[in-house]
């Protein structure tokens, strides 16, 4: 069973199920769909309640795409979203909005997520004023609780965005996040937009916050060691598809798929000037008119005949580790 050492310690909180989301490019004097990009194509996993799920890959390969499906911003072309073994297709109106409660999402640019027009006061309680909870009192009691759960002055509440440094306002749009104190947390590239000197100050936030409130996450990052440092699994994503799945160790000690590798090797460490980096050559294929076979066999260093005829399927290599390469099972 794929998901047997997850299932038998957790709880199934979220499951994609052959997920696909196209989106269409539009010509012509009718403007009638023309071609379509496929953002992601066939995606299956599932995410354990209280396990921080790591997704990575290079830009352009479904990662914000796939949380913004799970989070209802957009919905999937084909496939089943199940959350709390509801599936998020079939509900709507207050049902929705009830379940909605329950996630919450930090967004990659704090910069564009914050209406600048609004104090930070408001900002933050703009979910409970959607959601009907709570009187103004305590509304205004919770913002107040949740800031300093994130490391904000209470004086910030009447500041608007603009008068806050970036590293300020991405507490601001984790406040935000966490007001309703949910089951569920997408965090998409929440660093990329901040200063350098601070990444960590905030990364050790979400990661402390994720323990105490006992959130279920899904962490989205291009960069393999913020990943590492964040997760309890990972799936590596190349043009929509996911290539690798296993535990952080697993992946990090016995990387499995090319693509994976060349990932891992492309990280920095510390004393080790003789490390060789594996340059991958050619350009990601277009998601547009993506290759056939494994996607990845046009950059691949290992590639062969079958590669770019028959697509390779995610398979058990070890326990709990998983990838979608036909290297691994090529006799």
């Amino acid at each position: 069973m794929i998901w047997g050492y997850i299932m038998n310690k957790n709880e199934l909180l979220i499951e994609l199920k052959d997920i696909e989301k196209y989106f269409p490019i539009r010509g012509g004097i009718i403007s009638k769909t023309v071609e379509s990009v496929h953002a992601v194509d066939g995606l299956n996993f599932k995410i354990m309640k209280g396990e921080t799920f790591g997704l990575v890959g290079e830009s352009g390969c479904g990662k914000t795409t796939t949380g913004r499906l799970i989070i209802g911003l957009e919905k999937p072309t084909k496939g089943t979203i199940m959350f709390k073994d509801r599936d998020l297709n079939k509900i709507s109106g207050g049902e929705l909005r009830e379940l909605r409660r329950n996630m919450g999402a930090i967004f990659q640019d704090p910069h564009l997520s914050l209406d600048p027009r609004m104090r930070i006061r408001y900002v933050i309680r703009e979910p409970l004023d959607i959601q009907g909870s709570a009187n103004r009192s305590e509304k205004d009691e919770y913002v107040l609780k949740i800031m300093e759960k994130v490391k904000l002055q209470p004086s910030y509440v009447n500041r608007f965005p603009y008068e806050l440094s970036g590293g300020e306002k991405q507490r601001v749009a984790m406040a935000r996040a966490l007001i309703n104190n949910p089951d569920f947390l997408l965090a998409d590239e929440p660093v990329s937009g901040v200063d350098v000197s601070i990444r960590s100050q905030i990364l050790n936030l979400i990661k402390d916050l994720i323990n105490e409130m006992r959130l279920t996450c899904l962490f989205i990052s291009h960069d393999l060691s913020v990943i590492e440092y964040m997760s309890d699994r990972i799936g590596v994503m190349y043009v929509g598809k996911l290539v690798e799945l296993a535990p952080v160790e697993t992946l990090y000690d016995n990387p499995q798929h090319p693509y994976t590798e060349a990932l891992l090797s492309a990280i920095p460490v510390p004393g080790e000037r003789s490390k060789t980096r594996i340059i991958l050559k050619g350009v990601i294929p277009s998601p547009i008119n993506p290759p056939s076979g494994c996607r990845f066999h046009t950059r691949c260093p290992y590639t062969f005949s079958k590669c770019s005829k028959d697509e390779p399927k995610l398979f058990e290599v070890e326990n709990d580790h998983f990838v979608a390469c036909h290297l691994r099972t090529k006799s």
